[in-house]
């Protein structure tokens, strides 16, 4: 069992007993040493009530603290879901009036999505049929412009050799209007002749007289006695001729022609030389020969009495 400060002290002192000074002196302090734990354990004791007090002060204000808090708590609880209820409620409302709304709106866009929808169809089916419509008159004027490109190209071809058949024609008069064309012929013997009848000139190469047919020998034919035009331009014909006999007493003439028609004719009297000259213009291909215009008539178509001849002027 536990003894106290005082206690221990007691016995101590009376277990000492009737020591010397020093035992006394020991006991003394040990007694004023009692009294100092006695007094020290009393303020101790206060100060421990004091503090209880205070503890048990503070308990209960803590207590009352906790319960207003606790009020608080409860009413703050209580507004909180008054006011969640009524929060929930509106959200609620709002919810479904947005339902609502974007039910409605979903509708009318459904329809509008529809009808656009129709509306780009009919569109696209224009327009589709418009790239159609385009598509055959590019094609049309693809095909016209092939059409175009070939009559072009038979136009151009054609005009080309148009161009050249002109260039050359050009060139063959150049080349033509620097040759000379002409011809001198006569005959062998005398001849009969009666209206009409062809003057025989028979002969075209007589050089010691002077006959020749330039360019071209045949351009005089000695079975026809007729001369042919090669080139276009003016000419200048000439007959001499020596009449020697007339049969019937009558006028005689002859004549130079020109594709059968008489152009100039002369004489009159025999025993006489006769000349009849033509200058006229004339084409290729016209020909010229000289023929009794009234007879009868004989004539001396010898290479020195008679002649048939003509030169192209340049």
């Amino acid at each position: 069992m536990a003894i106290s400060l005082r206690q221990s002290i007691t016995l101590n002192t009376q277990s000492i007993g009737q020591g010397g000074p020093a035992v006394i002196e020991i006991r003394d302090d040990l007694l004023a040493e009692e009294t100092r734990a006695m007094a020290a354990e009393v303020v101790n004791h206060n100060a421990i009530l004091a503090e209880s007090s205070r503890a048990m002060l503070v308990e209960a204000a803590t207590n009352l603290q906790v319960e207003s808090i606790n009020s608080s708590l409860a009413s703050e609880i209580t507004r909180a879901v008054s006011a969640d209820s009524v929060l929930g409620q509106r959200i609620t409302d709002e919810v479904g009036a947005e339902v609502t709304r974007a039910t409605a709106e979903e509708a009318t866009l459904a329809t509008a999505v529809v009808t656009e929808r129709t509306r780009a169809l009919a569109a696209e089916a224009s327009l589709q049929s418009g790239v159609d419509g385009l598509n055959q008159e590019t094609n049309a004027i693809i095909e016209a412009g092939y059409v175009m490109n070939d009559a072009m190209s038979v136009l151009v071809s054609e005009e080309t050799a148009r161009a050249m058949t002109a260039e050359n024609a050009i060139q063959t008069q150049i080349s033509a209007d620097n040759i000379h064309y002409g011809f001198r012929v006569c005959g062998t013997t005398n001849q009969n002749c009666i209206s009409g009848a062809i003057l025989v000139f028979d002969n075209k190469t007589r050089t010691d007289y002077g006959c020749h047919v330039v360019p071209t020998i045949s351009a005089y034919n000695t079975s026809t006695y007729k001369y042919t035009v090669e080139s276009n331009g003016y000419y200048f014909f000439g007959l001499s001729l020596f009449m020697d006999t007339n049969l019937n007493n009558n006028d005689i003439r002859f004549g130079i022609y020109v594709n059968g028609s008489a152009f100039a004719f002369g004489g009159k009297y025999v025993g006489t030389g006769e000349t009849v000259t033509l200058n006229m213009p004339c084409v290729i291909g016209d020909v010229i020969d000289c023929r009794c215009y009234i007879g009868p008539a004989t004539v001396s178509l010898n290479p020195g009495h008679s002649y048939f001849y003509g030169w192209k002027l340049n």
